[in-house]
């Protein structure tokens, strides 16, 4: 094999991945696997402090939601609009489509960073 040999297009897509995705490691932020597998899903870096606290509250996805919401209402209010948007959307996602706060969350996204999510 030689220096110049070709690099297959997945293997130079994977590197390109890790370096934009600056989340490496699987945290423990719930007891519960299905619960602790979506707070990793949704994790925001740099944001694993307040994920542990979040996840320290829910026992459903009830709480799910309303913990994301009260979340996200305080990074907007912190003026954090990609972090309020990132919360937002994680909060909507368990919602039933019957919600009415499932609209409402997606309305409070700030305009800002509702491009960001599409």
């Amino acid at each position: 094999m030689t220096d110049n040999a070709p690099v297959h297009q997945s293997a130079r897509r994977q590197s390109s991945l890790a370096e934009w995705l600056p989340i490496t490691e699987y945290r423990r932020f719930h007891r519960g696997p299905n619960i602790n597998f979506q707070l990793n899903r949704f994790l925001i870096p740099g944001a694993e402090d307040l994920f542990a606290e979040i996840g320290a509250r829910i026992e459903t996805f009830d709480d799910w939601k309303t913990e994301f919401l009260s979340a996200a209402a305080l990074a907007e209010g912190r003026d954090e609009f990609a972090q309020a948007a990132s919360l937002y959307r994680a909060a909507e996602f368990f919602m039933s489509p019957s919600d009415p706060e499932r609209v409402a969350a997606w309305e409070e996204i700030p305009s800002a960073a509702k491009a960001e999510l599409v």
